[in-house]
C-alpha cells in the first residue's frame, strides 16, 4: 500500500468518490454530531483558503 500527500481541494473536486475504511482499521466511533463538526471545520478552512 502506498500513501501520497495531495491537496485537500483535490479530494473534493477530482476524487469525489466514496471512502472506505479498510477492515484492519478500528471501527468508526464518533457520533454524527462530532463527524459533522469535523467536516464543517474542514470546509470552513477550504473556503477561507479560496478567498
Amino acid at each position: 500500500m502506498q500513501a501520497d500527500a495531495i491537496p485537500l481541494e483535490y479530494l473534493y473536486t477530482t476524487l469525489n468518490k466514496g471512502y472506505v475504511i479498510p477492515g484492519y482499521q478500528r471501527p468508526f466511533a464518533w457520533n454524527s454530531d462530532k463527524a459533522i463538526e469535523l467536516l464543517d471545520s474542514i470546509l470552513e478552512d477550504f473556503e477561507a483558503k479560496k478567498k
